[in-house]
């Protein structure tokens, strides 16, 4: 874990005010220890990524929080679907197939591509 200090000294462009911000605002979310923000590398990963849509891709200061919500909401969508294919893939043959087969006719109805791959 690591002080606000060293977050500053770690994350290139990033101010100790600005930390503070992303910290209030919630779009940082540090534990206290003794009483002193301590930050865990998820929330420097974090922090660098604030940095990179702010600075470096200059997305607006407002509208950055509701890009670092639809990021949050694809990868936890993400994640959904990865627990949602270890599932199928742990169902018998003959399910998976099923499985696939109903993926295929409701990819055809709305539309969707199909993945020749998986149709087979």
């Amino acid at each position: 874990m690591l002080d606000v200090a060293a977050v500053v000294a770690q994350v290139h462009g990033l101010s100790e005010e600005r930390l503070m911000v992303w910290v209030e605002e919630g779009l940082v979310r540090p534990v206290r220890q003794e009483g002193v923000l301590a930050f865990a590398e998820v929330d420097v990963a974090r922090l660098r990524l604030l940095v990179t849509l702010e600075s470096d891709l200059e997305v607006e200061r407002d509208t950055v929080p509701m890009v670092v919500d639809l990021l949050d909401q694809i990868h936890g969508l993400r994640r959904a679907l990865r627990t949602l294919g270890e599932a199928v893939a742990r169902q018998p043959a003959a399910v998976r197939d099923d499985i696939r087969a109903t993926v295929v006719a409701l990819q055809r109805t709305d539309g969707s591509p199909v993945d020749v791959e998986d149709e087979g």
